[in-house]
């Protein structure tokens, strides 16, 4: 099947459909589609969520779960 033959049976089906719910899930997900995947992974951060890493960083900080520039270097590596 070609893609105009597959993209005229979804209009065919999509005219058929009654169900506002799946009109709308439709629409998220070309909305989705739209997007580049830069900007699907890069969502930025509200402001309870970065008080909540930073709370959680200090923690790690005080407990002494961090990691050296000198580590990380060796880490990366083996990337």
């Amino acid at each position: 099947m070609n893609l105009q033959t597959e993209k005229a049976r979804i209009k065919d089906e999509l005219d058929a459909i009654n169900d506002v719910r799946l009109i709308k899930a439709i629409r998220e997900l070309l909305n989705y589609a739209k997007q580049s995947t830069e900007e699907r992974l890069l969502k930025p951060f509200t402001k309870q969520q970065l008080v909540k890493r930073a709370l959680a960083s200090e923690k790690d900080i005080a407990a002494g779960r961090t990691t050296t520039l000198k580590q990380l270097r060796k880490e990366v590596k083996n990337w």
